[in-house]
């Protein structure tokens, strides 16, 4: 295939092959263009019929975030409450509604929003806008978010990207927070924390958070899937860097193999084969 181009990009997001629609979702996320928007929303409506194809939905919604297509708003917020068997696919919404939903660097309104949904891959999306985009918000607001990720179990996930996040914090509920955390039970939260006490930025500190001890769990491959995600995702060379070689370090700890066909985090259920 020839090197892809915006417009050619643009075209292949109707191609039959779910493989090639989703590979032109990638490059247009990395490309971070406004003028593709309309045509990725175009296409994320009908992909989303086809729950096979989860990966290439996660995809266009990201792009649509990257490309800060702020008309798509309505829609993702419209499917967000839809029912989606890939988690995944909440994640990304969670992620794309934070970021076109924010008026200011570290303005956490949207979070707050969707923290009021019943959907725990939703919140985490938010979460990982949060951590990934570097925001500080108020005092007020984070007691909010300390306050929401407390009424969980300390191995229910959620705490992570708060705790990659509060590397910028500060306060005495942010201490207590991450003292939750390092005394918990998963030791890849831990590790965050331990990682944001020391205020390491948020993208080392998922290289510190390699996971030997959960050899071929669910835990290790749902990490390495939203690494995987994320790093095809991204144009930042130390960004790329640091996940690419947390990702090694996950596969030489023993993450499982066929990660493109397995899927559904909290329900415990691996399923869902790509087209």
């Amino acid at each position: 295939m020839s090197k892809l181009t915006l417009p050619l990009a643009v075209e292949m997001l109707t191609d039959n092959s779910s493989s090639k629609r989703r590979t032109a979702a990638k490059y247009l996320r990395r490309s971070k263009d406004n003028a593709a928007g309309r045509a990725l929303l175009n296409a994320l409506n009908r992909e989303v019929t086809d729950s096979r194809t989860w990966e290439t939905q996660y995809h266009m919604v990201m792009a649509l975030g990257t490309c800060h297509y702020t008309p798509a708003l309505p829609r993702l917020l419209e499917l967000s409450g839809e029912t989606f068997d890939a988690t995944m696919v909440y994640v990304a919404l969670g992620d794309t509604i934070v970021r076109l939903r924010v008026r200011s660097p570290h303005d956490a309104q949207p979070i707050l929003l969707l923290m009021a949904s019943e959907k725990e891959s939703l919140v985490d999306g938010a979460f990982r806008a949060m951590a990934l985009l570097r925001m500080c918000p108020d005092e007020e607001t984070i007691g909010k978010i300390l306050d929401y990720v407390s009424e969980f179990p300390a191995d229910s996930g959620l705490d992570f990207w708060v705790a990659a996040a509060a590397a910028g914090w500060a306060g005495a509920a942010v201490d207590k927070f991450l003292d939750r955390c390092i005394a918990g039970p998963r030791d890849d939260i831990r590790q965050a924390a331990l990682a944001s006490r020391g205020r390491v930025p948020s993208l080392v500190t998922l290289v510190i958070a390699v996971l030997p001890k959960y050899k071929g769990s669910c835990l290790l491959l749902r990490l390495r899937l939203q690494l995987r995600l994320s790093l095809e995702g991204c144009d930042d060379r130390p960004e790329r860097f640091a996940l690419g070689r947390l990702r090694r370090g996950l596969r030489r700890a023993g993450a499982g193999q066929g990660i493109r066909q397995h899927r559904s985090l909290h329900a415990g259920r691996w399923h869902v084969q790509q087209r």
